[in-house]
């Protein structure tokens, strides 16, 4: 699991690193803090199917805040 679930409330936006493939889909659902961490991982992709991208993430609300019962 990465490092970016950890994330305090209080953090309304986070830069940060995830892989797509050539055709700009996501590739998983981690998100990296550390490039290290994204190139590691991109590495077990084959050759060029993993780009890493710079991203930030902009949280508006939390889903499970508003939920009714």
């Amino acid at each position: 699991m990465s490092e970016a679930v950890k994330i305090d409330d209080k953090i309304t936006k986070w830069d940060g690193f995830a892989l797509f493939d050539k055709d700009n889909v996501l590739l998983n659902d981690q998100m990296f803090i550390h490039l290290d961490e994204a190139r590691n991982i991109a590495s077990r992709y084959e050759d060029g199917e993993a780009i890493i991208w710079r991203i930030e993430l902009d949280r508006k609300e939390k889903i499970n805040d508003h939920h009714s019962k």
